[in-house]
């Protein structure tokens, strides 16, 4: 496996060149043949490195490590697809959703599948421990100070927001590089909310876990229920498939993720039709159906049970 170190931010750039074969076009944007990767500095001395790649694949699986001399001390990423957080080539936790977000210290590193990426769509934050202090974040730096690996799942304000951020090309004045800059600090302090409040709960402290593949397990599991193309799954359909009594799927599901299987999935699908109606042209028919409902008015009662309106009149308010 082929291995790059960062040293500094002028490398992340060289080496992000090489890998998805981009150019530079000017020092805060690489192009690549469908997409590109930008870099923000935001004012409070943390940096974003933004992928909106519509489709790459080249026959790679390299290791990205942090090197020391780049001062950066702790990297937060959300949207994860075909990526490995590991130390020395060996793979700590495996992320192929797109639902969740990882902040880790830099002493780790990322071991992504290139052969295997087509769309990339993830948000890179690298954090200066000096910058969250500047900031008088105490809460955010008592989790800091013990942080080694944190995984965080089911992010329910960040995919409208990502969404919007993904559209920014159609903001056309000068306020564009605003509206960016403002998009990706409210990404960047919602996924700290979710840091801190995760950290209170620390999974892996009330979780026996003896083979250590549990997490593993019960991401697989939350893929397959969030994989809304696939015929309605059951509680003991996926016990017998993850060799598991329903029981102790139930549990173990719900002391990493908050809730029940179904509760879930029932959470999932409305917030997964909720980001279609902002960011999709696709009917209200379309829609549910998409999202695993049986028929439109179905659909309708559980979003206005959710959210307090029908999904017409959501959308009629945007």
């Amino acid at each position: 496996m082929k291995r790059y170190t960062i040293n500094s931010l002028e490398s992340h750039k060289d080496i992000l060149c090489n890998l998805f074969q981009a150019k530079r076009i000017t020092d805060s944007v690489l192009e690549l043949a469908d997409g590109i990767i930008s870099f923000y500095s935001l004012d409070f001395g943390i940096e974003a490195i933004v992928f909106d790649i519509d489709q790459h694949s080249s026959q790679q699986k390299v290791m990205i490590e942090f090197g020391k001399s780049y001062d950066v001390q702790y990297v937060l990423t959300l949207y994860h697809q075909n990526i490995e957080i590991g130390n020395d080539d060996s793979a700590v936790l495996k992320l192929h959703s797109q639902k969740s977000l990882t902040i880790m210290h830099s002493q780790y590193g990322y071991i992504v599948d290139v052969s295997k990426t087509q769309k990339v769509s993830h948000i890179t934050f690298l954090i200066k421990y000096e910058a969250v202090k500047n900031l008088s974040l105490y809460g955010v730096l008592s989790v800091l100070d013990d942080l080694k690996l944190l995984y965080v799942d089911n992010l329910l304000d960040l995919p409208s927001l990502r969404s919007i951020l993904s559209n920014r090309k159609s903001y056309t004045t000068e306020l564009q590089p605003w509206i960016s800059d403002s998009l990706l600090r409210s990404i960047f302090f919602i996924s700290l909310e979710y840091i801190v409040r995760r950290s209170k709960t620390n999974l892996r402290s009330r979780v026996y876990d003896p083979s250590g593949n549990l997490l593993d397990r019960m991401l697989e599991i939350q893929n397959d229920i969030c994989d809304l193309s696939q015929s309605r799954w059951s509680l003991d359909h996926l016990a017998s498939k993850y060799r598991m009594s329903p029981m102790s799927l139930k549990k173990h599901f719900k002391a990493y993720f908050g809730r029940s299987p179904m509760k879930y999935y029932q959470d999932y699908r409305l917030q997964y039709a909720r980001s279609m109606l902002l960011s999709s042209d696709y009917s209200l028919q379309d829609i549910a159906y998409r999202c695993g409902f049986s028929d439109l008015p179905h659909f309708s009662r559980e979003f206005k049970k959710k959210y307090g309106v029908s999904p017409r009149d959501y959308i009629e308010k945007l």
